[in-house]
């Protein structure tokens, strides 16, 4: 289309709606019309494209309902220099921004409410209104100065500025720091990453903590070559943690990044650090607070899998989930959703063994409709904070009744189990042999000990008892009150 009829999103053109999950907008894209994605609460990919010039208010706004969206990336095109008012704010689950070097303003309120946003640098010239990160309490580390809250508004202005300022001097002589974060708009390659590691900084941390490698695992743009050449380098970054105590490890697994990095890494870290005791309650409370469930189950399948003796300490993050927020725990605030999430969790071992569907159920079905009417847009009161301390042990004394019953219950059912397993039995022997008694049978159709054993094991997987047995318990079962 000509200039004098650009390429745009309309304002208002996706409003509302709630079902839209991946927006993958057309090169050639010019201008994002205000509130264009206004309340489109499930977003959780975007791909804005680099002809993209202007994004208008409250484009990606969460609006009233608290709900921006569920994306965990945000890169800016190089060609907007100017966030407006409201742009992303309630964007909760982002926790990595890129912003091009030639960004001049930000907006009021621009990333507000942005709550576990963490990776971030700012144009040392660019003009940052103080309320651009309102609400932002991961950013709180960056602060000296402590206020309980509520803050008075010139409490409030000293937080915003005193954050601002290190966020604009985060890379002051960091120069591959500075490098790795801007990778995505220069093509970084790994031979030029090489010679530029000649300088002796690369070893250090930023003001937020974090090493080249932390900043490579947070980027919109992933490249193995150049996480070989950092870790190679600098392989005690692996186990090197940020002020929020996060390793590479976690922020590769909350950006979903692909399988051949994330086995990269975790290859890495059985080599250089074979003994190295990873705290997955930390990392888990990071992912709850900020992310997608299945970015949690994929972080727990990792442990169990790479790492099966090391633990979640479940009652603690549930601790945290009732705790009211306060300066101590910098504001930190766990939605109901995450409470849910975290209490389900940290059961599901248990209920998966109950072998009773409607009693598995009736306990997952309690945790999903609990709620204590807090609204994600403020902080839990002591109310709410009751509701969910007294909640948990119900919860747990259920558990605690339906594990003794079916374990009463599954005593009752052996002989049942038995008795499918030996007719298994003796339908294999019948489909290969005229015999009847499974030792001779076995004997006349040539096989020894071990293979009888692995047959015998075979019939007892295949002779349908879970099936059958899933189906009886409701009938033995007492009616639980």
């Amino acid at each position: 289309m000509s200039e004098e009829s650009p390429i745009r999103t309309q304002e208002t053109a996706f409003n509302g709606r709630t079902k839209l999950e991946e927006v993958d907008l057309p090169e050639g894209l010019l201008y994002i019309g205000a509130a264009a994605f206004f309340e489109c609460g499930n977003l959780k990919h975007i791909n804005i494209p680099s002809t993209v010039k202007w994004i208008g208010m409250r484009a990606f706004d969460g609006g009233n309902k608290g709900e921006g969206g569920k994306f965990t990336h945000l890169r800016i095109p190089p060609l907007v220099t100017e966030i407006y008012e409201r742009a992303f704010s309630y964007s909760q689950r982002m926790f990595s921004l890129e912003l091009p070097e030639n960004t001049t303003q930000l907006g009021p309120f621009a990333f507000s409410n942005c709550h576990a946003l963490r990776n971030l640098a700012l144009p040392a010239s660019a003009e940052v209104h103080t309320l651009s990160f309102f609400i932002c309490p991961a950013l709180r580390k960056l602060c000296t100065s402590r206020f309980e809250a509520p803050y008075t508004e010139e409490e409030g202005d000293i937080l915003q500025v005193e954050m601002n300022n290190a966020l604009k001097h985060r890379f002051d002589k960091l120069p591959i720091h500075k490098m790795i974060y801007y990778q995505s708009y220069n093509n970084v390659t790994a031979g030029s990453l090489m010679n530029a590691l000649s300088d002796s900084t690369g070893n250090q941390r930023d003001r937020l903590g974090m090493t080249p490698l932390h900043i490579m695992a947070c980027s919109t743009v992933q490249n193995l070559e150049l996480y070989k050449v950092l870790v190679d380098k600098y392989p005690e970054h692996l186990i090197t943690e940020d002020v929020w105590g996060g390793l590479p490890i976690l922020y590769a697994v909350w950006g979903s990044i692909s399988k051949d990095i994330l086995h990269f890494l975790i290859d890495s870290y059985q080599t250089h650090h074979p003994d190295y005791e990873f705290n997955w309650t930390g990392m888990v409370d990071s992912l709850v607070l900020g992310s997608q469930e299945e970015v949690v189950y994929n972080l727990l399948n990792i442990r169990q899998k790479f790492f099966p003796n090391q633990i979640v300490n479940w009652d603690d993050l549930l601790d945290k989930a009732v705790t009211l927020p306060s300066g101590a725990n910098n504001y930190r605030q766990t939605s109901i959703e995450s409470f849910r999430f975290i209490l389900q969790c940290s059961i599901m071992e248990r209920v998966g063994a109950i072998g009773l569907r409607q009693w598995r159920n009736e306990i997952t079905n309690a945790i999903q409709v609990f709620h204590d009417q807090s609204d994600p847009r403020s902080k839990i009161n002591l109310t709410q904070s009751m509701e969910r301390s007294y909640f948990i042990p119900q919860i747990k004394a259920k558990l605690n009744q339906f594990e003794i019953e079916y374990a009463k219950v599954k005593e009752s059912v052996v002989l049942l189990e038995l008795a499918l397993w030996k007719k298994r039995m003796s339908e294999y022997v019948l489909e290969q042999s005229e015999g009847s008694n499974l030792n001779q049978s076995m004997g006349r159709l040539g096989l020894d000990e071990t293979t009888t054993e692995s047959v015998r094991e075979e019939c007892r997987i295949s002779c349908g008892s879970d099936i059958v047995i899933e189906h009886v318990l409701p009938y033995l079962v007492p009616i639980m009150k």
